[in-house]
């Protein structure tokens, strides 16, 4: 009976071991759970294509169309996350000011409000074409509303981080900079009620 408790005495503490070694704590907390997550730039994530879209007049049906807008809209996808990295170094330079100066409890992290912004806008884009593609409910047209809405969006958006991306760039030091840069960037994105799509 003895050798028998004593070989369950250590095979429990051979489990005990074990389960330690393999790291199974009890809710301690790690050095690394205590760090802050790094802030990233709040990317629109770009999407496959399914099908293919016709070069030329070709595209006639319905699959054609969406595939043809959602191609579109990927390249200005892939544009605005051009501009939103450099405008997000912006803010990383802007975020280091505000802390070397004291400042940041005042104002809070500006990254931290451009990924909010940016993501806030993606929900807001993605329901609003939603909404349009359901006045078509059922029907074949619904995709095509709701993608050319997504590809308007998309390039709505785009103009606005442009004119944003041009005044972080430049800033007050150089307004004539500011102005050649603003001037390349369709009217749209300044005066919305401008025409233009």
């Amino acid at each position: 009976m003895r050798a028998g408790g004593l070989l369950m005495l250590a095979s429990g503490l051979l489990v005990g071991v074990a389960i330690a070694l393999t790291g199974c704590d009890s809710g301690a907390v790690k050095p690394d759970a205590a760090r802050k997550p790094r802030l990233a730039a709040p990317l629109i994530e770009i999407t496959k294509v399914p099908f293919p879209c016709p070069t030329g007049r070709k595209s006639r049906t319905t699959i054609d169309i969406e595939a043809c807008a959602a191609k579109a809209r990927n390249r200005v996808d892939a544009e605005i996350n051009v501009v939103v990295r450099r405008v997000f170094a912006a803010l990383t330079a802007i975020d280091r000011r505000t802390k070397r100066f004291g400042q940041a409890a005042r104002f809070g992290s500006a990254r931290v409000r451009f990924i909010d912004a940016e993501r806030d806008w993606q929900a807001w884009a993605k329901a609003d074409c939603s909404s349009f593609g359901d006045l078509y409910s059922g029907g074949t047209l619904s995709g095509t509303v709701s993608a050319d809405c997504d590809l308007r969006r998309s390039r709505q958006h785009l103009r606005e981080v442009r004119t944003l991306g041009c005044l972080f760039e430049y800033g007050h030091a150089d307004p004539r900079g500011q102005a050649r840069c603003l001037r390349r960037i369709p009217r749209t994105a300044i005066d919305p009620y401008a025409s233009g799509r």
